[in-house]
């Protein structure tokens, strides 16, 4: 990583000031993949910069007084701040202490003037392209936390949907083949439970992406570990020894394909209904 250089005048934020304001920060790391913190221990280092090129620097650690990681993929992390008068911040200037860090946006709030204050990111920073990000006020488009958790809990909702569709074609599935052949539905039924493990395992290694807490589980739901179980589930299945069975077998797997396809249709149908209505 480059040196960072500082610019004059920097102050720390006192715990002592003349003339204290009370500021609530909330900082936003991205949802991609990989934004949460990359080095375990490393905190945050943030330079506000106001409309008089005053400079003061606040370090955020990387836990908070419960002991909770900060920096987490997906996450907002709230925090107060007391120090000297910041003024008119008008700049911000952010960089990890340790490793890389995808940062989407910070708010500041002031709690004494009720000024508020997003600084828009949307950029991975500790690279060696982008060791630190100076980041410039938009006062016209304020961080809405209720619209970001409402998103988040959509995602929650729509991992749900799709293993909840997922079972229900594959025990129907399972049901209207039963009464044709008890083995061609017992081969549906083995592809499809297969098929909802790896969904599931899907859905996990998304949830685990860029987060240090689940860094020891992402291995158990990464892409190779995925194809190896199949494979694995798959070989040790009767399908192998009666050819004519595979069809069915593959069908059962694929159920979550469809899941996907008829959850999307079903998303696509309903915006298009609000729109119309």
């Amino acid at each position: 990583m480059e040196s960072i250089r500082l610019p004059k005048h920097v102050q720390r934020c006192s715990n002592t000031p003349q003339n204290k304001h009370m500021y609530n920060l909330k900082i936003v790391t991205s949802t991609k993949r990989n934004s949460g913190i990359s080095y375990p221990n490393a905190g945050v280092q943030m330079l506000f910069i106001n409309d008089e090129s005053q400079s003061y620097i606040h370090s955020v650690s990387r836990t908070d007084d419960t002991s909770t990681n900060r920096f987490e993929t997906g996450h907002i992390d709230e925090l107060a701040m007391e120090c000297d008068d910041l003024g008119d911040i008008d700049q911000l200037w952010v960089f990890p202490e340790e490793g890389t860090w995808g940062l989407e946006c910070v708010v500041i709030h002031d709690l004494s003037t009720n000024e508020q204050y997003r600084f828009d990111c949307d950029t991975l920073i500790g690279t060696d392209e982008n060791p630190a990000i100076i980041m410039y006020k938009n006062e016209l488009d304020i961080f809405d936390q209720q619209k970001y958790l409402v998103g988040m809990n959509d995602y929650t909702i729509l991992k749900r949907d799709l293993l909840q569709i997922n079972v229900g074609l594959v025990v129907g599935g399972f049901f209207s083949l039963l009464a044709f052949d008890p083995n061609i539905a017992k081969s549906f039924v083995e592809g499809g439970l297969v098929g909802i493990l790896y969904l599931y395992l899907l859905e996990k290694q998304t949830d685990y992406l860029g987060s240090t807490d689940k860094a020891l589980l992402f291995p158990l739901v990464s892409g190779p570990i995925r194809l190896i179980a199949i494979a694995y589930l798959s070989i040790s299945s009767d399908v192998f020894d009666n050819p004519e069975l595979l069809i069915p077998y593959a069908c059962g797997f694929f159920m979550y394909k469809v899941a996907v396809l008829g959850v999307g249709i079903r998303d696509w149908t309903q915006e298009d209904s609000s729109h119309l209505s």
